[in-house]
């Protein structure tokens, strides 16, 4: 078992300590019935995150020099997206209309992510079928987020190319080796965080100032850990755990604060 993996699971474990309160406390929400089905989705997708990350820890300590299989982790890691996509169409059911601007990035980007999966696992039917959650998500959170107007126009503009430019350089580096392989991987890098970061400082300002849609934004920084997880490695991974953890917190935060909201109840 190498420092990366010992890393790994530390953190992951830290991560499950900090998931079990966050259910406990959003499981008092439920109480009454007051609050609708929001809630109960938020509650059941973090239990269904918590049993991916305690897959993890198992296999990894069972199994530390094997690579992870289709299991009980990715079906508890697809239950989170409905379960949260669920959470969404609730609180937009008001708002039916379709957005075609949302459905074609959603597919064309999880649709560069699920070939770049396919190319690093081999693995089409897992990565076909396992991704498609991904673009249900992602499709209600654009939607959301163009509807509300949590994000301005010019940062859509900004990010949508990014992502599509973050996904050619990761194609690209599938032909690459040496010191353009290394420079062009920490570029990628670079592009990842840096976008995570932004979407954290812009979530705290939304819930600091009260303004925009806290859950659709917050919800958008926990995709962005996601994907950034899946395509990152040892150091990298283990900062992008972090960072995913720290979404947690933000979207329970963000969770409560939204629910407290007359239009919603």
């Amino acid at each position: 078992m190498n420092s990366f993996l010992v890393q790994d699971i530390v953190i992951t474990t830290i991560q499950v300590l900090i998931i079990i309160p966050i259910i406990a406390a959003s499981t008092k929400l439920m109480q009454g019935g007051r609050n609708g089905l929001l809630p109960v989705f938020f509650t059941f997708g973090m239990f269904c995150y918590i049993l991916d990350d305690l897959y993890y820890i198992v296999f990894c300590l069972l199994r530390p020099d094997e690579r992870l299989p289709i299991a009980a982790d990715e079906i508890a890691g697809c239950a989170t997206l409905l379960l949260f996509s669920s959470l969404l169409e609730v609180l937009n059911n008001k708002k039916k209309r379709f957005s075609p601007m949302a459905f074609i990035f959603s597919v064309l980007f999880i649709g560069a992510n699920i070939a770049l999966w396919i190319a690093w696992s081999g693995e089409w039917v897992q990565d076909i079928l396992f991704g498609l959650p991904y673009i249900y998500f992602l499709y209600l959170l654009m939607k959301g987020l163009l509807e509300t107007k949590s994000m301005k126009k010019i940062e859509i503009a900004i990010i949508i190319p990014l992502c599509f430019i973050i996904s050619g350089i990761e194609f690209a580096l599938l032909n690459m080796d040496g010191t353009a392989y290394d420079i062009t991987d920490l570029i990628a890098y670079f592009l990842m965080f840096s976008i995570a970061i932004w979407l954290i400082i812009k979530c705290i300002q939304s819930l600091y100032n009260e303004q925009g849609n806290y859950i659709y934004l917050t919800f958008t920084l926990f995709l962005c850990t996601l994907l950034i997880l899946y395509a990152s490695e040892d150091f990298y991974y283990s900062i992008a755990l972090d960072l995913n953890t720290l979404s947690l917190l933000i979207m329970y935060i963000a969770f409560k604060k939204e629910l407290a909201k007359d239009d919603i109840r």
